[in-house]
Formats: C-alpha cells, structure tokens, sequence
C-alpha cells in the first residue's frame, strides 16, 4: 500500500496494493483492495470495495462495497455505496448513484438523479439528469456554441484567434440537440 496525505488509508487492515494520495482518501478501508484514489476524501467511506479508481475530491465519498468503478470529477459517483462496474466522468456526474451498475456517464452532472439504474449511457452537459432508475437508456446533452460580438471585432480587426483565424469568417451558433433512446433487451 501507499499512504500520502493525512489519515490516508487510516483504518486499513488487511487490504493490499492500495494507493492512496490525498487528505482522508479511502480513510474507512479496512480490506478493499487494489484501489487507487487520489484527492481529499478520495473514496472516504471504502471499507471492503475493490479495484476502484477516484480522482477528485470526495469522488466515490460513500463507496462502501462496489467494485470495479472509475469516478474521475469532483464528486463523481459521490453516494455510490454498493454499485459496480460504472464510469463517471465529470463534476458531479452520477452523483446520485447508490446501487446502480454498469452506467457510463460523462459531463457535467450527467446521471445525476439516478439511484438504481443500470446499464445506461449519458453524455454530455446533464444528459439524463432526471433519471432516476430508468434502465437501459442513452442520452446525449446539448450544446451550443459561439464567439461574442467582442470577440468577432477582435478577429475583424486584423488580430489572431486560436483555431479561428483571422476573423474573415461568417459568424453563427452552432447548436447540437439533446438525443434519447430507450431500449428494452
């Protein structure tokens, strides 16, 4: 095991090939094993769950027995306690978590009320935000971008933009629409 931080790796006992960086990361592990978390409160409630992978502060905060998650983001899979095999990616994504398994979720608070459900996919800024047990889904977030006024001036004026250019472009929003699918297998 490797303890770095304060009361890192606190409890543990039995529990091998840890790796642990970070205020109070995986703190309650008393025999999980082969989990890496990095950031403070890192896995903090981890007692028995294994081959689980934080990073962010307080991502997988109330794992206490899931296996096989990856939460990346401040706060990811923060109430997960029992799920397993999900990913999450972003701040806040499938925050909401308890026992759901083998969710995919990416974006800024995608999944977010979802407490049970399983094998679903949300991508994108709060795709499927609203869930909250559904199976079985997909859903991809909105977008839309832009430059502003003063930025357009700016390239039309001669000066450089990344990825731009030199402002001789016709300017418009590009949006991109949210899409659901529901399937029962």
């Amino acid at each position: 095991n490797t303890a770095i931080g304060y009361t890192a790796l606190y409890n543990n006992t039995t529990g091998a090939n840890n790796i642990s960086i970070g205020i109070n990361s995986l703190y309650c592990n008393t025999i999980g094993c082969n989990n890496t978390a990095f950031g403070r409160c890192a896995m903090y409630y981890n007692t028995t769950g294994n081959t689980n992978i934080a990073i962010g502060i307080q991502s997988l905060y109330n794992n206490t027995i899931g296996n096989d998650n990856i939460a990346q983001g401040y706060k990811a899979l923060f109430t997960n306690s029992t799920g397993s095999c999900n990913i999450s990616v972003g701040r806040c994504s499938s925050f909401n978590n308890t026992t759901g398994t083998n969710n995919i979720a990416q974006g800024y608070n995608t999944l977010y009320c979802s407490t049970t459900g399983s094998c679903n996919i949300a991508i994108g800024y709060s795709s499927l935000f609203k869930l909250h047990c559904g199976h079985d889904n997909i859903g991809l977030g909105y977008v839309e971008n832009g430059i502003s006024k003063e930025h357009q001036n700016y390239l039309k004026a001669g000066l450089n933009g990344f990825i731009i250019g030199d402002g001789k472009l016709n300017y418009g929003r590009e949006s991109i629409l949210e899409t659901y699918y529901k399937a029962k297998l």
